[in-house]
């Protein structure tokens, strides 16, 4: 889906019927990985998007509102306008909270000024894309088990953030992302990835065709069923249980399954398993 919003006041717990159980992730594929930006620099519109959309997937952007079209452009750090940022929005990709200063980490403010921070930041971005954020990024990643606490308990539109990331960029080549990437799938984990700087800025990287290569065997594994890629918010609310629709792992081949007045396509997942791919909260009719 192009747009993704959650409706707070929707969020329920699910429980597969008998004979079924939900995938872990979406298409019972072995792991998912979630590739996110840093500080919304310009290089992030003029070379990663472009990169990101060739290929068919959707990328996290964590933005620094008080940073965009106000801050000085730099050589080696300028950001991205706020026309950028929409129409990245307006792609399918995600435009997350990284605190509207970045100033200090959230682990040196109290729960006041990181509530500020946050708000400041969704409003600057709601204004400008019509989105409001729902993940964020702790500035200089500073956060102890308090803060996460307070932001996820706080009343506001954050249902996740980044607690644990794996460094993409400076001298990260593909045989080591790759590698990484491998490994997430063996574990059946999470993979989510930190860049910055493409080819200026803090932490850039030493070769940017190294990111642009991992993409494309990132793919490869996706369209073999065993990755999901997926934006940071997509993976936080369907492992939460608060997307519309899940994936449901069947004990057999069906030979008809239907939801409501609807007839569903059932299909086979990487390790030959049955699946279908369903709304939650409605009934499935399954005829084995």
């Amino acid at each position: 889906m192009n747009r993704f919003v959650i409706t707070l006041t929707a969020l329920v717990c699910i429980l597969p019927v008998e004979g079924q159980t939900l995938a872990k992730y979406r298409g019972n594929a072995r792991a998912a990985v979630s590739y996110t930006f840093d500080d919304g620099l310009a290089e992030h519109y003029t070379m990663v998007m472009p990169h990101l959309d060739s290929l068919g997937i959707k990328g996290t952007f964590w933005i620094i509102g008080d940073n965009i079209d106000t801050r000085k452009p730099m050589v080696d750090h300028a950001p991205m306008t706020w026309s950028q940022v929409a129409t990245m929005s307006k792609h399918g990709h995600e435009i997350g909270n990284h605190g509207f200063t970045h100033s200090k980490g959230f682990n040196e403010l109290t729960n006041e000024q990181i509530d500020s921070e946050i708000w400041q930041n969704d409003s600057a971005i709601f204004a400008n894309t019509g989105i409001h954020p729902v993940s964020l990024a702790y500035p200089g990643n500073g956060r102890n088990d308090a803060v996460v606490a307070h932001i996820l308990s706080s009343g506001n539109h954050i249902v996740g953030t980044r607690t644990s990331e794996h460094w993409a960029g400076g001298g990260a080549t593909t045989a080591n992302l790759d590698q990484w990437l491998q490994s997430i799938i063996e574990s059946g984990e999470w993979g989510v990835t930190m860049t910055h700087g493409i080819t200026h800025g803090y932490d850039r990287f030493d070769n940017p065709e190294a990111l642009w290569h991992h993409l494309k065997h990132a793919c490869k594994l996706a369209s073999s069923g065993q990755l999901w890629i997926a934006t940071f918010a997509e993976v936080t609310a369907y492992r939460k249980g608060i997307t519309t629709d899940a994936t449901y792992i069947l004990p057999e081949k069906p030979k008809k399954i239907t939801q409501g007045h609807k007839r569903l396509n059932p299909y086979q997942s990487w390790d030959g398993s049955w699946c279908v791919d369903a709304l939650r909260n409605i009934p499935l009719d399954i005829t084995y």
